[in-house]
Protein backbone atom coordinates (compact mmCIF):
# COMPACT_ATOMS: atom_id res chain seq x y z
CA UNK A 1 0.00 0.00 0.00
CA UNK A 2 1.59 3.49 -1.03
CA UNK A 3 1.95 5.62 2.27
CA UNK A 4 -0.03 8.16 0.33
CA UNK A 5 -2.87 6.32 -0.04
CA UNK A 6 -4.07 5.67 3.42
CA UNK A 7 -7.37 7.27 5.31
CA UNK A 8 -5.30 9.89 7.36
CA UNK A 9 -3.72 11.15 3.92
CA UNK A 10 -7.17 11.17 1.96
CA UNK A 11 -9.02 12.86 5.01
CA UNK A 12 -5.55 14.75 6.20
CA UNK A 13 -6.20 13.73 9.72
CA UNK A 14 -3.72 11.92 11.68
CA UNK A 15 -3.31 8.34 11.89
CA UNK A 16 -4.41 7.69 15.79
CA UNK A 17 -7.43 10.21 15.10
CA UNK A 18 -8.57 8.02 12.45
CA UNK A 19 -7.99 5.24 14.35
CA UNK A 20 -10.39 6.26 17.19
CA UNK A 21 -12.71 7.40 14.90
CA UNK A 22 -12.96 4.47 13.08
CA UNK A 23 -13.36 2.18 16.64
CA UNK A 24 -16.02 4.73 18.13
CA UNK A 25 -18.20 5.07 14.55
CA UNK A 26 -17.70 1.83 12.73
CA UNK A 27 -20.38 2.53 10.40
CA UNK A 28 -20.01 5.83 9.67
CA UNK A 29 -15.90 6.88 10.32
CA UNK A 30 -16.18 7.83 6.54
CA UNK A 31 -19.00 10.18 6.85
CA UNK A 32 -17.03 12.08 10.23
CA UNK A 33 -14.58 11.93 8.71
CA UNK A 34 -15.97 14.01 5.44
CA UNK A 35 -17.95 15.84 7.73
CA UNK A 36 -15.02 16.93 9.74
CA UNK A 37 -13.05 18.24 6.10
CA UNK A 38 -15.92 20.64 5.07
CA UNK A 39 -15.82 24.43 5.97
CA UNK A 40 -17.12 25.45 9.26
CA UNK A 41 -20.26 28.19 9.00
CA UNK A 42 -19.68 31.54 9.74
CA UNK A 43 -21.09 33.02 12.79
CA UNK A 44 -21.54 36.87 14.19
CA UNK A 45 -22.39 38.22 16.81
CA UNK A 46 -24.30 41.24 17.42
CA UNK A 47 -23.89 43.79 19.96
CA UNK A 48 -27.47 44.70 20.65
CA UNK A 49 -25.74 47.81 22.40
CA UNK A 50 -25.34 48.97 18.92
CA UNK A 51 -27.99 46.97 16.71
CA UNK A 52 -30.16 44.18 16.71
CA UNK A 53 -29.73 40.61 14.32
CA UNK A 54 -32.85 41.90 12.58
CA UNK A 55 -31.83 45.60 11.78
CA UNK A 56 -28.08 43.89 11.15
CA UNK A 57 -29.54 41.30 8.92
CA UNK A 58 -31.54 43.61 6.59
CA UNK A 59 -28.08 45.96 6.29
CA UNK A 60 -26.41 42.69 5.39
CA UNK A 61 -28.58 41.81 2.85
CA UNK A 62 -28.50 45.38 1.48
CA UNK A 63 -25.40 44.80 0.32
CA UNK A 64 -26.26 41.10 -1.01
CA UNK A 65 -25.43 38.98 2.39
CA UNK A 66 -28.01 36.23 3.69
CA UNK A 67 -28.20 35.97 7.23
CA UNK A 68 -30.39 33.45 9.82
CA UNK A 69 -30.58 33.65 13.04
CA UNK A 70 -28.84 30.81 15.54
CA UNK A 71 -29.09 29.49 18.76
CA UNK A 72 -27.94 32.52 21.00
CA UNK A 73 -30.19 35.46 20.62
CA UNK A 74 -27.34 37.26 19.25
CA UNK A 75 -25.69 34.90 16.82
CA UNK A 76 -26.65 35.19 12.86
CA UNK A 77 -25.59 32.68 10.72
CA UNK A 78 -24.26 33.77 7.30
CA UNK A 79 -24.92 32.69 4.31
CA UNK A 80 -21.25 32.19 2.92
CA UNK A 81 -18.44 33.06 4.66
CA UNK A 82 -16.66 36.86 4.09
CA UNK A 83 -14.01 38.93 5.26
CA UNK A 84 -14.74 41.06 8.34
CA UNK A 85 -14.37 44.12 6.19
CA UNK A 86 -17.40 43.31 4.27
CA UNK A 87 -19.50 42.91 7.31
CA UNK A 88 -21.47 46.28 8.12
CA UNK A 89 -20.94 47.53 11.13
CA UNK A 90 -17.36 46.01 11.80
CA UNK A 91 -15.44 48.37 12.31
CA UNK A 92 -17.73 50.63 14.54
CA UNK A 93 -18.29 47.39 17.22
CA UNK A 94 -22.08 46.61 15.68
CA UNK A 95 -20.72 42.74 14.89
CA UNK A 96 -17.96 40.34 15.93
CA UNK A 97 -17.48 36.89 14.29
CA UNK A 98 -17.69 34.48 16.75
CA UNK A 99 -18.71 31.02 16.98
CA UNK A 100 -22.38 30.11 17.63
CA UNK A 101 -20.95 27.48 20.56
CA UNK A 102 -18.62 30.28 21.84
CA UNK A 103 -21.45 33.07 21.74
CA UNK A 104 -23.92 30.36 24.44
CA UNK A 105 -21.49 30.73 26.96
CA UNK A 106 -22.28 34.48 28.24
CA UNK A 107 -25.83 33.76 28.29
CA UNK A 108 -25.48 31.02 30.09
CA UNK A 109 -23.43 32.77 32.58
CA UNK A 110 -26.18 35.72 32.88
CA UNK A 111 -23.31 38.14 34.37
CA UNK A 112 -24.89 40.93 36.30
CA UNK A 113 -24.17 44.25 37.18
CA UNK A 114 -21.44 44.41 40.20
CA UNK A 115 -20.35 40.44 39.65
CA UNK A 116 -16.65 39.78 39.17
CA UNK A 117 -16.23 37.42 36.00
CA UNK A 118 -12.97 35.89 35.46
CA UNK A 119 -12.70 34.98 31.68
CA UNK A 120 -9.40 32.47 31.61
CA UNK A 121 -8.07 31.70 28.15
CA UNK A 122 -9.63 35.28 26.97
CA UNK A 123 -8.09 35.96 23.85
CA UNK A 124 -8.72 36.85 21.55
CA UNK A 125 -11.55 38.84 23.44
CA UNK A 126 -15.00 37.67 22.16
CA UNK A 127 -16.49 36.25 25.34
CA UNK A 128 -15.23 39.38 27.70
CA UNK A 129 -16.95 41.96 25.02
CA UNK A 130 -19.78 39.97 24.76
CA UNK A 131 -19.89 39.70 28.63
CA UNK A 132 -19.26 43.40 28.97
CA UNK A 133 -22.53 43.78 26.06
CA UNK A 134 -24.75 42.26 28.87
CA UNK A 135 -23.67 43.68 31.57
CA UNK A 136 -21.63 46.77 31.21
CA UNK A 137 -21.39 47.17 35.14
CA UNK A 138 -19.89 43.92 35.38
CA UNK A 139 -16.30 43.53 36.34
CA UNK A 140 -14.56 41.61 33.64
CA UNK A 141 -10.92 39.67 34.43
CA UNK A 142 -9.43 38.83 30.75
CA UNK A 143 -6.22 36.77 31.04
CA UNK A 144 -4.27 34.92 28.18
CA UNK A 145 -0.94 32.61 28.65
CA UNK A 146 -0.01 34.50 25.25
CA UNK A 147 1.11 37.95 25.34
CA UNK A 148 0.58 38.54 21.58
CA UNK A 149 -2.84 37.16 21.61
CA UNK A 150 -3.34 39.27 25.08
CA UNK A 151 -3.02 42.05 22.96
CA UNK A 152 -5.72 41.78 21.35
CA UNK A 153 -8.31 41.55 24.33
CA UNK A 154 -7.89 45.12 24.26
CA UNK A 155 -8.15 45.61 20.67
CA UNK A 156 -11.25 44.09 20.30
CA UNK A 157 -12.75 45.45 23.62
CA UNK A 158 -12.10 49.25 22.53
CA UNK A 159 -13.79 48.30 18.75
CA UNK A 160 -16.80 47.24 20.94
CA UNK A 161 -17.45 50.08 23.15
CA UNK A 162 -17.43 48.49 26.19
CA UNK A 163 -16.42 49.83 29.33
CA UNK A 164 -13.14 48.08 30.28
CA UNK A 165 -9.84 48.27 32.62
CA UNK A 166 -6.58 47.34 31.56
CA UNK A 167 -4.02 46.06 33.64
CA UNK A 168 -1.95 44.19 30.52
CA UNK A 169 0.76 47.21 30.96
CA UNK A 170 1.56 46.01 34.10
CA UNK A 171 2.19 41.96 32.93
CA UNK A 172 3.50 42.41 29.43
CA UNK A 173 4.16 46.33 28.93
CA UNK A 174 1.37 47.18 26.35
CA UNK A 175 -2.18 48.19 27.27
Amino acid sequence: QALSSGPEFRWAHPAWLVGRITADWPADWEAVLEANNRQAPMWVRINRRRSSPAAWAARFAAVGGEAQPGPAPESLRLGHPVDVAELPGFSDGEVSVQDAAAQLAAGLLNPQSGEHVLDACAAPGGKTGHLLELAPEARVTALDADEDRAGRITDNLARLGVPFDCFLEEVFGQC
